[in-house]
């Protein structure tokens, strides 16, 4: 008879739409011997465990009382998590009345004044990001709008998604004494397999980070909590314990995408865990899939050549770096990384080595030109982030 035991924690009803949270085994000396996701069994030898849940803001907490695992049999430890900051951990789906009244300001007269919290005035830029960055000067007046936003710490700004141009946000502050422009890159989030409603209006909410030593941006989804949730995590810098979390729902596959209320947001932010980890198994699949649900999206095309690349099928890469440096700028910095670094390796290639990716010789034009414009943007580019951001000297 097998000596293992399992042990399931599942969170209390009130998150129970917050999805996966990372699940840790110790010995009762703190000897780590197994994690897991909540709701999925954790396979461990019959004896005395402390049980602990990582949070969304990346506290640990852990059981008052150790747990006995017997040989066979499921052992339910009790976890009672604190009440956690709806509008900053976990953000409650938006009233769709706040969406309407919010459109009808921004035909007329703007964003309504907001007094908690801190506040900052934001620019708004507006066009091709890749074309329109020879240099900081032209890259702010060739798409700057008159429009601004108020964003506060404490007040959800409404963006709504638009997927026919790049969108920042322009913050401003100084540095050593010299004035920067930061430039936050705008995503957007939706419901992609709305199952049994209406399809949402794309959109993202948007604040001020608390205590932040400049002016910076974070972004929440109105759509989906689980997203918001999954966002914290890697804000936390724990991709390792997302790993499990992210896998389960890529894994998943067609089944994952035809969930009801699934979040493009949190589609491609578990692409990234993925590959970020290098768990590329059910990714390919994964990412077909989203490509054809929201076509529009960057990050697809990127983390294509990205997986591609590391499976040596390089004529495929290529082709998928060509979509990439066609598109939008990718949402995560991650994504502005891969990006830069395959053009790097290819164009690095030899001429006989090229020859054989089947690339025209335009598309190798085109990636020197991309190349060139990133090396440039690349040394400000904002690795504190999650989202695209750089901090430009004004």
């Amino acid at each position: 008879m097998s000596d293992q035991g399992s042990i399931v924690w599942t969170p209390q009803k009130a998150l129970s739409n917050v999805g996966a949270m990372p699940v840790r085994v110790r010995t009762l000396s703190g000897v780590l011997v197994g994690s897991g996701v909540s709701g999925q069994p954790i396979a461990v030898r019959d004896g005395l465990y402390m049980i602990s849940v990582l949070l969304p803001n990346g506290e640990e907490i852990s059981a008052k009382r150790a747990t006995r695992v017997s040989p066979g049999q499921v052992a339910t430890p009790q976890i009672l998590l604190p009440d956690v900051d709806t509008r900053a951990t976990l953000v409650s789906r938006a009233n769709p009345s706040t969406f309407e009244a919010t459109q009808q300001l921004e035909a007329t007269a703007g964003p309504v004044p907001v007094s908690r919290g801190a506040t900052c005035i934001a620019q708004q830029w507006r066009g091709a990001w890749l074309a329109n960055w020879p240099d900081p000067k032209a890259a702010l007046e060739s798409g700057l709008m008159e429009e601004t936003r108020l964003l506060s710490e404490q007040d959800q700004t409404i963006l709504f998604a638009d997927e026919t141009h790049d969108r920042f946000l322009i913050t401003r502050h100084e540095h050593e004494g010299r004035k920067i422009l930061r430039f936050s890159l705008v995503p957007h989030d939706q419901c992609i397999a709305c199952v049994g409603e209406e399809a949402e209006r794309a959109m993202i909410l948007a604040t001020l980070r608390e205590g932040a030593p400049v002016p910076t941006i974070k972004y929440a989804s109105a759509a989906s909590t689980e997203t918001n949730a999954l966002l914290n995590f890697v804000d936390q810098g724990v991709l390792g314990e997302m790993q499990a979390v992210s896998s389960a729902f890529i894994n998943a596959g067609e089944q994952a995408i035809l969930q009801t209320r699934v979040s493009l947001l949190r589609g491609v932010t578990g692409a990234y865990v993925m590959l970020r980890v290098n768990v590329l198994d059910g990714i390919e699949a994964f990412l077909g899939q989203l490509r054809e649900l929201a076509p529009a999206l960057p990050d697809t095309h990127i983390l294509r050549c990205e997986l591609l690349a590391r499976q040596g099928r390089h004529e495929e890469a290529v082709a998928a770096l060509c979509d990439a440096t066609d598109a939008l700028c990718p949402w995560f910095r991650a994504g502005i990384s891969y990006l830069l670094e395959r053009l790097r390796f290819y164009l690095d290639l030899d001429e006989e080595t090229q020859a054989t990716l089947n690339l025209h010789p335009d598309d190798w034009k085109r990636f020197g030109h991309a190349k060139a414009r990133l090396e440039r943007m690349a040394p400000m580019l904002v690795t504190t982030q999650i989202f695209t951001t750089f901090d430009i000297p004004a």
